[in-house]
């Protein structure tokens, strides 16, 4: 039950006294476990002795409001009721932390989701806290299957924002609709992943050339072409390559080679 928080657990409650820790309501035990996260607990384990005899004391006899309020110096909105959302397990130190970062700057409405559904997983908390906070929904936070997945979407996020696209308005517009409504979230994305612009051409356009300047317009010369150039925006997205048309009938894709960019076919 105690998990990552076995070592402070057993030095509040040691020996006979851990099945007081055992015997006490879920509820109240989750109240316990953000209570020993806190950092003012921590500094307070450190020290050791009657300071942690006096915190076994307040944990045991104080209200859960009260405990909440003096390990974090304030008590969020619905904080002590996400807690009971947590289940059984206590949780990493740092999953309370963020908890209670959350319900103290995240809107009613992403209070309301993260209390209305399932029980509340780390992997959800850890996902809400990296997202922008006006993207921070539950549906959305559990679709992305890991942290690096997070990133990779925050990463999209602020690349979108400094960058200058086709029908950027209406294409930000459907993706913030897509998350709140738990709608085509992936669909979106494509949307403005497709239409980022690529890294300055090394060749200038003439008469004949003409630089391929995001992913949506190599889509298109794809079909145009019927061929797979489609499925290189990720590699021209980073500068690895870079496609031209030719005389309108052909593409040519370059590439650098030992600092040198050449003809790739």
């Amino acid at each position: 039950i105690a998990c990552n928080l076995y070592d402070d657990i057993v030095k509040i409650f040691p020996d006979h006294l851990q099945m007081t820790y055992l015997l006490t309501n879920d509820r109240r035990r989750q109240v316990w476990h953000a209570v020993i996260a806190s950092e003012i607990t921590q500094d307070t384990l450190k020290t050791g002795g009657k300071a942690v005899v006096r915190l076994r004391h307040d944990l045991l006899n104080a209200r859960s409001t009260q405990l909440l309020k003096n390990a974090f110096n304030d008590l969020p909105n619905s904080f002590e009721a996400l807690l009971s959302r947590l289940g059984t397990q206590a949780q990493d130190h740092e999953v309370y932390l963020i908890l209670y970062d959350i319900a103290r700057i995240g809107g009613p409405k992403l209070r309301k989701q993260m209390l209305g559904g399932e029980k509340l997983q780390a992997r959800t908390i850890r996902h809400l806290h990296a997202l922008p906070a006006d993207l921070r929904n539950v549906g959305f936070a559990d679709s992305l299957k890991d942290q690096q997945s997070v990133k990779a979407f925050v990463r999209l996020m602020n690349e979108m924002k400094s960058a200058e696209f086709q029908n950027k308005p209406v294409v930000e517009e459907k993706l913030l609709i897509a998350i709140k409504n738990n709608g085509n979230v992936p669909a979106a994305i494509k949307q403005i992943y497709i239409r980022l612009p690529f890294p300055p051409q090394i060749v200038p356009d003439t008469e004949r050339l003409r630089y391929i300047k995001c992913g949506l317009e190599l889509e298109k010369v794809a079909k145009e072409f019927n061929n797979c150039l489609g499925n290189f925006v990720p590699i021209a997205l980073r500068g690895e390559k870079q496609f031209y048309v030719w005389n309108k009938n052909l593409v040519v894709s370059i590439h650098k080679y030992r600092g040198h960019w050449q003809v790739d076919e």
